[in-house]
């Protein structure tokens, strides 16, 4: 009982939090009341043997958490993250003052499980840390996060283990900050997105998350062990390695090779040529398209994915290098044998209305496939199995850069862009972009913002976004509309009706593959890419290839797409 008085007296220190390992010296925002604990070590520094092997917790001691974390090795992005290092197994973490009780937001960021870090200047938590806790969770990326090969010893899914293993760090630890660990809800987006979804969907997800939000990814299928260990095979043979010591051996650079090809089209999760989540039938025991996830969730996407992910693509400097030559050969290498049908439901003369119709037909396919329907897919599925889930559809355009390397004049193009969604659930609206810039959000949009955070803090505390946000059915098909312009949540009908089509894509190109199938939406897509274009996989990994200026400024925003 002392123990616990004591560690409650210390969350009352704003700035000072004692935990069993010792106590955590943090920081004071500038930009909020907030108080920040920057690199929380949940496990030990995953080298030597415990490269490519499973987390251990973390038994050393604590002091100062004022630096901000090392971001893991990136791969395929010429190490685009500085200060990468494999000791990379921490936590950000960020508490209003005098906080008791409070519901815990935990961030999984994006990248293709290849890329992306917590100490993003856009996942800063500050300005969101004013009714709860949040929490940011580095975890192991592309290889030294996701290789499976059983011949070597190696299981795989180290990265997702990370994340459970983080997770279980906040049920034995949040309460020091002032968090409840009963009212956790877990948040990711793009491949973050993927993994939240992936976690809510395992046995012990009620456990350690009260609710799951994916934003712009989740509810497809994962790729199948033997199509994962195939691929792991196909990498180690490239490194002319034939065991883990070998492998353990490499030098980051080594390791950061060129990815092997998908071996088929792309849109099926078994034609594998990434890095990421699959059913090993143990950490991952089932398919998640399967069994549906396990708490209460919110699956949602925005009305442009694909224009932003389409020019960090190599070699596309401008809209206008998607000729529709370039379409029709994205279509073959993603789609294989539903080419045709794609190309008929979404002709070039649909999209005359544009500026670039092969552009914006192009935009329109990747999002569709790869994220609304993907979004229908775990909605539906959830419906099935009883697990209330909401819907939402986002079609504002941020006014301001969100991220540094955004430039102003390029956001008429983005528009609701794949990402175009995370300042507002990170209230981070004013001085964008993050750190230190000068472009602050509407007042519409900043009462967007507020909304959204209350929306996620509901979802913290109660497993529901309330009473405002309809709940899901098949029927209706209920959910919020995000108006563009007006920047306004609005209930009513979110329309997946163009879903029934990428049913019958889903029935043709996955006619001869294994993976599980959803007998209501039918099987899900992974990834979408072929020589010699690319596109978004919503959890794939990036091939390592030398990237143009605009590829490699994209790919720093932590957005994932194969390149080939």
């Amino acid at each position: 009982m002392l123990a616990w008085i004591l560690l409650l007296a210390a969350s009352c220190t704003a700035q000072t939090v004692t935990l069993p390992g010792g106590t955590l010296q943090g920081g004071k925002c500038t930009t909020s009341n907030a108080s920040y604990f920057y690199s929380v070590p949940y496990a030990q520094p995953p080298t030597g043997e415990l490269r490519f092997a499973p987390p251990q917790p973390y038994k050393g001691s604590l002091g100062q958490a004022t630096t901000p974390s090392p971001s893991c090795p990136q791969f395929g992005l010429e190490f685009i993250e500085a200060g990468a290092s494999e000791d990379c197994l921490y936590l950000d973490i960020w508490a209003p003052p005098n906080a008791n009780n409070l519901p815990v937001k935990v961030w999984v960021f994006g990248g293709g499980n290849t890329a992306g870090s917590i100490s993003d200047p856009t996942y800063n938590g500050c300005n969101l840390a004013t009714d709860s806790i949040v929490v940011s969770i580095n975890y192991r990326l592309g290889p030294l996060g996701f290789l499976a090969l059983d011949s070597f010893g190696i299981g795989g899914n180290f990265g997702t283990q990370d994340q459970l293993l983080g997770l279980n760090w906040i049920q034995n630890n949040i309460r020091a900050f002032g968090g409840d660990p009963s009212q956790v809800v877990l948040f990711g987006q793009s491949a973050g997105a993927v993994d939240t979804y992936v976690i809510g969907s395992l046995p012990q997800a009620p456990s350690l998350i009260n609710a799951g939000i994916s934003q712009s990814g989740g509810g497809r299928a994962l790729p199948s062990r033997t199509a994962e260990n195939a691929f792991g095979a196909r990498y180690a043979a490239g490194l002319n390695c034939s065991n883990v010591a070998c492998l353990r051996s490499l030098s980051l650079s080594q390791l950061n090779i060129t990815l092997p090809r998908a071996t088929g089209p792309t849109y099926n999760p078994n034609n594998v040529g990434s890095f990421g989540p699959y059913i090993d039938g143990n950490v991952i025991p089932a398919n998640p398209a399967d069994v549906g996830v396990q708490v209460p969730f919110i699956y949602g996407s925005t009305t442009q994915e694909g224009t932003l992910l389409i020019l960090s693509l190599p070699g596309v400097t401008s809209p206008a290098v998607i000729t529709p030559a370039y379409y029709n050969a994205y279509l073959q290498s993603t789609f294989g044998p539903a080419a045709s049908l794609v190309a008929s439901r979404y002709p070039l003369a649909a999209f005359n209305n544009t500026p670039y119709p092969a552009f914006y037909a192009m935009t329109q396919v990747m999002t569709d496939a790869n994220f609304l329907c993907s979004s229908y897919q775990g909605l539906m599925r959830a419906t099935q199995k009883g697990i209330p889930v909401w819907a939402y559809k986002w079609a504002q355009a941020p006014t301001c850069p969100w991220y540094s390397v955004i430039p102003p004049f390029a956001l008429p193009i983005f528009g609701a862009a794949h990402t175009a969604e995370i300042p507002y659930v990170f209230a981070n609206v004013n001085n964008n972009p993050p750190p230190n810039g000068n472009c602050n959000f509407t007042s519409a949009e900043q009462q967007l913002s507020t909304e959204f955070v209350r929306f996620w803090t509901s979802m913290a505390a109660a497993g529901n976004p309330g009473s405002q946000w309809p709940r899901f059915a098949t029927e209706t098909s209920q959910g919020l509309n995000v108006l563009n312009g007006s920047a306004s949540a609005t209930p009513g009908v979110v329309d997946y009706s163009i879903c029934a089509f990428w049913n019958q894509v889903n029935a043709t190109v996955y006619q001869n593959s294994s993976t599980s199938t959803n007998p209501t939406t039918g099987p899900s897509g992974s990834s979408s890419t072929g020589p010699p274009l690319a596109t978004f996989t919503g959890g794939a990994a990036l091939g390592t290839v030398k990237l143009s200026v605009v590829a490699v400024i994209v790919a720093f925003l932590g957005i994932c797409f194969v390149l080939i």
